[in-house]
């Protein structure tokens, strides 16, 4: 087992290029110690990597959306702006992404909280027994109905 100061300096002298051999004489580990270390170095995606493959990641009905902590604009979390100027700090080629308006991502938002509303109606995952299974139909019939109503309320004495 190494210590963590040994695997350290193995990981450090793994990235700067280092032969196995000459990492073994440096550190004093055994070979296949170090050749471990260096498979999972080698391995392991950097972090322009993992950046650019979030950066790249497609926009779907399952992805959340709200302010930015650090521009502080409504986007798809994680903020895509945001991820990509770091990615450029770190990498002198540019990735490719999909930006989207603010005003896209409301429209996104509008449309995405009709599909839960209509797909609410449809799905019902409730295992009850027939008498509870009837008494919330009736709840559920009366919800609706109130809610009807009330639309019907709000568009009658809407102020225009």
């Amino acid at each position: 087992m190494l210590l963590p100061e040994v695997k350290k300096k193995i990981v450090r002298l793994t990235k700067s290029g280092m032969s196995e051999t000459e990492i073994c004489r440096q550190t004093g580990a055994s070979r296949n110690a170090v050749r471990r270390m260096m498979t999972i170095v080698q391995r392991r995606p950097s972090i322009a990597q993992r950046l650019a493959k979030i950066i790249q990641a497609p926009v779907t009905e399952h992805t959340k959306f709200g302010r930015c902590p650090t521009c502080g604009a409504l986007c798809a979390l994680p903020c895509k702006a945001c991820l990509t100027k770091q990615y450029n700090q770190l990498c002198d080629q540019p990735v490719e992404t999909e930006s989207y308006s603010e005003s896209e991502v409301i429209q996104m938002l509008q449309s995405m909280g009709q599909d839960q509303r209509n797909r609410r109606d449809v799905v019902n995952t409730l295992c009850l027994r027939p008498a509870e299974r009837k008494r919330y139909e009736v709840i559920r019939r009366r919800k609706e109905a109130e809610a009807a109503q009330r639309e019907l309320y709000d568009s009658e004495f809407a102020v225009k």
